[in-house]
């Protein structure tokens, strides 16, 4: 596949490196010979300096094919432009990003018919739902819905206490409900935080062990009860503290107003408090030093389901966290813009740390796949990640039974989870696949186009 991508920011340069490591043709355009430089060092992507509104430069990147374009640089309207000219030159994919939310806003004008784009994210959006994913799922170190909200994957570390400690998963009374997917555990050197975890792939001999991180899949009625089951207390998501007066902030104040969950934000910056109030009617708004420990404190940030650090800054975001530890908020969610942050987020106790680069770039990485991939979702740090496959009638999958779909698949990959006639179940190895059939497979980041040609 050949994709071309302007934008040499962190999303286009991790986009970048993603399609080339599964062996896409990609190009990256970008006006900053710095940021183009700083990536040539540690790759052979095809470069170009100069800007994708240049109708000329997206022709030469074109050459014969129809590629893929995806718009990701720090500007709404050249990305937007960009995007109009692509889709002149026949582009077969146009891809925006944008920070202004009016061009997601389609009730007086649909900006992806003005400007011929297939897609226009907005990234504040996105990680706003992924934050309320988190945040309505404490426990939960990961969540995700497939088959249009039918079946989830939930990953949880199992508790000390838990009583199938050292259990067969054959011998453990829920797994008729719940498929154990993949199993991450910890290094017997405990003590050294950067130490790699292993990564099972369980039978139903493989017994679980405290401290395993375990990815569950089942159906979305019956995920419900697992954390009760693991011995997490469930509790309806009430009131939620947020720290920062982002369009994050903004953006997830919406959705949880819009599901009557109080919301309190704190903000430094006067000006941004009023317009966050004239904004957010509903929310008490606050103007404070948001390092402040003993103000969290005053205000009881504790008293609150979840805690939420959602400034712009990744670094003040960790201290954010890390003062609400100590103001003993017992539910505490931020988002990093590194994975280099995640072995210092494990050793603060911080249980979610979100990713704009990874959401964003696992929602693009889903258009460019094509209707054959509709989900993907990373875990374990974006080593592994869950896929949601359709099963057409040209995929080499059709009419292959899931036993001999799973002997293509790549090495370190696992079945779970099929949906066939509206009805999601377990995979009968004897079932033959047969188009419109979904399946759910895990696989390593690096395998993910093995599996899409199966498709």
């Amino acid at each position: 596949m050949d994709v071309v991508i302007f934008g040499a920011s962190a999303t286009g340069t991790y986009l970048a490196n993603a399609l080339s490591a599964e062996g896409h043709n990609v190009t990256l355009i970008d006006s900053d010979p710095d940021a183009l430089y700083k990536f040539s060092q540690n790759t052979d992507t095809a470069t170009i300096y100069n800007t994708a509104t240049n109708w000329k430069v997206l022709e030469a990147a074109k050459q014969e094919g129809s590629p893929s374009f995806i718009a990701v640089s720090d500007c709404d309207a050249d990305n937007l432009v960009a995007c109009a000219i692509a889709k002149r030159l026949e582009y077969s994919l146009t891809i925006a990003t944008v920070r202004e939310i009016s061009f997601v806003d389609r009730s007086k004008i649909d900006c992806s018919i003005l400007f011929g784009a297939d897609h226009i994210i907005a990234p504040e959006v996105v990680v706003a739902h992924e934050i309320f994913k988190a945040i309505s799922n404490p426990g939960s170190l990961s969540i995700e819905n497939f088959f249009h909200g039918k079946l989830q994957s939930q990953i949880h570390t199992i508790p000390n206490e838990w009583k199938y400690i050292d259990t067969k998963i054959k011998d453990i009374d829920f797994t008729n409900r719940f498929k154990i997917a993949l199993i991450k555990r910890k290094s017997k050197h405990e003590e050294d935080i950067y130490t790699d975890s292993e990564l099972l792939y369980p039978d139903e001999n493989t017994k679980i062990g405290a401290g395993d991180e375990v990815t569950f899949i089942g159906k979305a009625d019956d995920m419900r009860g697992l954390p009760g089951i693991l011995g997490n207390k469930e509790k309806k998501l009430s009131s939620v503290f947020i720290s920062g007066g982002s369009r994050y902030a903004a953006h997830l104040s919406h959705i949880l107003h819009d599901r009557n969950v109080e919301v309190k934000i704190v903000e430094e910056d006067c000006k941004n408090c009023e317009k966050l109030a004239e904004e957010l009617e509903f929310a008490t708004i606050l103007n404070h030093d948001i390092t402040d420990l003993d103000y969290l404190i005053e205000e009881s940030a504790k008293e609150y389901d979840t805690f939420v650090a959602c400034t712009n800054s990744t670094e003040r975001n960790l201290l954010v966290a890390t003062l609400a530890q100590e103001a003993e908020c017992q539910n505490v969610v931020t988002f990093v813009s590194s994975k280099r942050y995640h072995h210092l987020l494990k050793r603060l106790g911080i249980s979610f740390a979100l990713s704009e680069i990874i959401s964003l770039s696992n929602l693009i990485l889903s258009y460019i796949y094509g209707e054959m991939i509709t989900t993907v979702s990373s875990i374990y740090h974006n080593q592994m990640k869950i896929l949601e496959c359709l099963v057409g009638e040209k995929s080499p999958a059709n009419n292959l039974s899931i036993g001999d779909l799973g002997k293509k698949l790549p090495k370190e990959s696992v079945l779970s989870f099929m949906e066939s006639d509206g009805e999601a179940m377990f995979g009968d190895l004897e079932r033959k696949l047969k188009p419109g059939d979904r399946i759910i497979i895990i696989t390593a980041s690096s395998s993910t186009q093995s599996v899409n040609a199966l498709f």
